[in-house]
């Protein structure tokens, strides 16, 4: 007996409501990941800009006062938010990476493969039941029980 077997029935339609759900935004997640990373380098890059060529105008010898003083603080400021939302992206990203990771390595532990490859096609490829029906030869109940029983797999090693 697993530890979701042990779980009451509300808790595991809880979970296996949740595993369809990751499943069904599989992609999404993957494409939110790559634009987290992409965003968090671009903030970078700008917070850099900032930290260089901006700052640096204000440099040099000579007066300037409060007003320098002002820009010099406002262009740092920027710089450090710029940095700041670069980390929570990252951060963001990262725990992103983990959940993906996690269900990656609980899908490709399913058996037996052909249920596995019944999931991907799915829920990850988005191909129909009736497509499914006619590429692998099974009545529409057949698709249903195997798909079923993957989806109950991934979800007990997620939870």
């Amino acid at each position: 007996m697993t530890c979701f077997d042990a779980m009451d029935e509300g808790a595991q339609q809880e979970h296996l409501k949740k595993t369809k759900k990751l499943l069904k935004e599989y992609n999404l997640l993957k494409n939110s990941l790559s634009i987290k990373r992409e965003n968090a380098k671009e903030y970078r890059q700008r917070a850099c800009d900032f930290s260089g060529s901006r700052i640096a105008r204000y440099g040099g010898t000579g007066g300037g006062g409060a007003a320098l003083s002002s820009a010099v603080e406002n262009e740092a400021l920027k710089h450090e938010q710029l940095k700041a939302r670069a980390d929570l992206l990252d951060q963001e990203a990262e725990r992103l990476e983990l959940v993906l990771k996690q269900l990656d390595r609980a899908i490709d532990r399913v058996l037996p493969v052909e249920d596995r490859d019944l999931l991907k096609a799915y829920y990850i490829e988005h191909e129909t039941q009736i497509s499914l029906q006619w590429r692998v030869h099974l009545s529409d109940r057949a698709i249903r029980t195997h798909i079923k029983c993957a989806v109950e797999q991934v979800a007990m090693m997620l939870y």
